[in-house]
């Protein structure tokens, strides 16, 4: 940085010294130095700061994009596993993904590219399909990684409209996560959650794999409509679907997952409902006391005294338009078994809501599942499996139970009042 400096300040001054040699400007040459002198120093120090500012930058960089940096996280077991995120982190950041992401657009001249959000054209083959789809391989000195990301393309632009501070924070955000263990769920999936709490890692089912690929242009064109034109909905977003491989000498992994938002990320919550609209077998046990328990919906129906969950009337209205958009725009893509996930913000009594679980559609497995519990299982409630249509009805009538709209002094005299 000083021989920057002097390199300056000697290329100036010898102009100055030409400059001076005029006599009727050599009184003001003392002046024009310390001037010059203190303008170099201002600029030098300016670049000095921009350097300085480089170097992080790339040091931040490098915590995302160096294949060392895929951590290994313990689980439930306290057994050690690679953590998902940093895997998907290093693929997304990667000069080769990039460069498929630029062969692919190469490919996608002169057809209907996969980058238009609103491309939903059910006439699209699977060679088609799959052509949207990128594969990145690497490897350490650790283990080989490969990493398959669904819809590409299509799942960049959703982030971009989504993720108001970039590809970046995304990448960022995922380069660390932890194993995750919500008491009370029955999926029997894993979960990671990122370290700054922002996104929740899932395992997918081989299902919910098949189902979400068919589906999934839907899914971009809702979410898309519903960001664009302010329309009301409670999906919770879903930021990106990956396929991540993993093979070491000792350890090896094949697994789907998505990406969503954490739903109560900058929210104080403290406890959690997942709510279907049916009372068989919707009980969580509460015998042990967790931070992470989520309760179901015969837990909030029993506890209705404690816990009753009023909101207002124009609250009441937007979430019921709300659940209506989406109940039915899943059923309309044949999904079931999705959930409504609440909880109260306790600072400041905020209700929180989203639905989740919804990328498996009614195919013949549930569809026998459905019928095995009505026929063998009899009882007065449905049971959680039906038929898309029939779950869309049940959703939305037990939710509009679930939130009734806050007493005033008007409740009751409509009934009241006889005629």
């Amino acid at each position: 940085m000083a021989s920057l400096a002097d390199d300056i300040v000697r290329t100036a001054e010898d102009r100055l010294a030409l400059f001076t040699k005029h006599d009727q400007y050599s009184q003001y040459a003392g002046t024009f130095h310390t001037v010059l002198r203190q303008v170099v120093d201002k600029c030098i120090a300016a670049i000095g700061e921009k350097r300085k500012y480089a170097e992080e930058l790339k040091c931040l960089d490098r915590n995302i994009i160096t294949s060392n940096d895929i951590y290994a996280v313990k689980d439930s077991r306290g057994n050690y596993k690679p953590d998902i995120g940093s895997i998907i982190a290093y693929a997304l950041s990667s000069a080769d993904y990039e460069e498929n992401r630029r062969k692919q657009r190469e490919a996608a001249k002169g057809e209907q590219p996969p980058l238009n959000l609103n491309s939903t054209n059910v006439a699209q083959d699977e060679q088609s399909l799959a052509a949207e789809h990128l594969e990145i391989e690497f490897q350490d000195n650790q283990a080989s990684y490969y990493v398959k990301a669904y819809y590409a393309a299509r799942f960049r632009l959703l982030r971009k409209l989504l993720v108001t501070e970039g590809e970046e924070a995304f990448i960022r955000s995922l380069s660390q996560s932890t194993f995750w263990t919500p008491q009370g769920g029955k999926s029997g999936s894993f979960f990671y959650r990122t370290q700054d709490d922002r996104f929740v890692v899932k395992q997918m089912s081989r299902f919910e794999i098949q189902s979400f690929v068919e589906f999934a242009p839907h899914y971009f064109d809702y979410v898309k409509t519903a960001v664009v034109e302010n329309k009301l909905t409670t999906l919770c977003k879903v930021y990106g679907v990956f396929r991540v491989g993993y093979k070491s000498k000792t350890t090896q992994l094949k697994v789907d997952i998505l990406v969503m938002e954490y739903l109560f990320y900058k929210h104080n919550v403290n406890q959690v409902w997942d709510l279907k609209g049916s009372l068989r077998n919707r009980m969580a046990a509460t015998a042990k006391t967790t931070s992470d328990l989520v309760l179901l919906d015969e837990n909030l129906m029993k506890d209705l005294w404690n816990k009753q969950l009023y909101i207002y009337p124009h609250a009441k209205a937007a979430l019921n338009q709300a659940i209506s958009n989406d109940s039915h725009f899943l059923s309309s893509q044949h999904v079931m078994d999705y959930s409504l996930l609440a909880g109260v913000d306790e600072t400041n009594g905020e209700l929180i809501l989203g639905i989740v679980d919804y990328m498996r559609t009614y195919t013949l497995d549930k569809k026998l599942e459905s019928w095995v519990k009505i026929v063998a299982i009899p009882g007065a409630h449905l049971p959680t499996i039906l038929s898309p249509e029939m779950y869309c009805t049940r959703f939305s009538e037990a939710m509009d139970t679930y939130f009734p709209v806050v007493p005033d002094q008007w409740t009751g005299l409509a009934s009241a009042v006889s005629y």
